[in-house]
């Protein structure tokens, strides 16, 4: 398998404290390692130094760069992901999640705290529909009648709170301040809990 980027710009740090740079025409991925062609490196040997012409070729291989291009084409969706203003920020595929944590086992706080939440919160939403089940049957069995403005204030209102505690929740998930399973679980396990016990009352 190959695979070609253009005008690939590298930049690593050594053991030793250095700084490079890599900048070159193009580069391919091939029988597993990372060939550029029209090379130039530069070196920094501390921060107060300057970035100076290391090495010009017109072909290098580098055996030490181990990303594969799958992993550089999950972890640019991720970040694109990621740089959407929340407004804006639409359902990453779950396939871009779990190809992004297969390739990258050990991601950033950040960014794991993040997907885990949205994961979880993919997985979560369609047990959705049982919570407002629960919910809704202990209102549908109650004895009596209702004026039928009641009924549709009680049920915007059951939505609206399920929307605010979805989202709290979420938050609270991506900011590592709930588990991501909770997280995304709790407003099902409120409404579920909460239906069970208002069935239970129902006589």
């Amino acid at each position: 398998m190959t695979a070609e980027m253009i005008h690939p710009i590298v930049l690593w740090n050594s053991p030793n404290g250095s700084s490079w740079q890599l900048h070159a025409d193009s580069a391919i991925h091939t029988n597993g390692v990372w060939l550029f062609f029209n090379v130039t490196e530069y070196a920094q040997t501390n921060e107060s130094a300057p970035l100076l012409p290391f090495l010009q070729t017109n072909a290098l291989a580098m055996p030490e760069f181990d990303e594969t291009p799958s992993q550089i084409k999950s972890e640019i969706k991720i970040n694109d992901w990621l740089a959407i203003g929340i407004v804006q920020k639409a359902d990453v595929p779950l396939k871009d999640i779990l190809g992004y944590l297969r390739l990258n086992p050990n991601p950033p706080r950040s960014i794991s705290d993040k997907l885990l939440t949205e994961l979880h919160g993919r997985i979560a939403a369609p047990w959705t529909c049982l919570g407002v089940v629960f919910i809704a049957i202990p209102f549908g069995v109650a004895p009596g009648r209702r004026n039928l403005f009641v009924g549709v204030a009680g049920s915007i209102a059951i939505c609206f709170t399920y929307f605010v505690i979805q989202k709290v929740s979420l938050a609270l998930g991506s900011q590592n301040d709930l588990p991501a399973w909770l997280a995304a679980w709790l407003p099902n396990l409120i409404f579920g809990a909460t239906g069970l016990f208002l069935m239970l009352r129902v006589r």
